[in-house]
């Protein structure tokens, strides 16, 4: 799960430099769409650790 925070924030800082250099290209446009995706991946990880928690709590 902490990987897919770092991720994040390197493809966060990768394409903010991008765009404050005014190099809005393909690698700009795949580095949101891989945000967005990786956004999502955790959430859903989030979500399915947050269940077994609450498992653990009812024993």
């Amino acid at each position: 799960m902490n990987i897919i925070i770092a991720i994040i924030l390197a493809i966060g800082a990768g394409i903010s430099r991008l765009y404050i250099a005014g190099h809005i290209n393909i690698l700009f446009w795949i580095g949101s769409a891989m945000i967005i995706f990786l956004l999502i991946i955790f959430a859903i990880i989030a979500k399915a650790l947050h269940k077994n928690i609450a498992k653990l709590k009812d024993l």
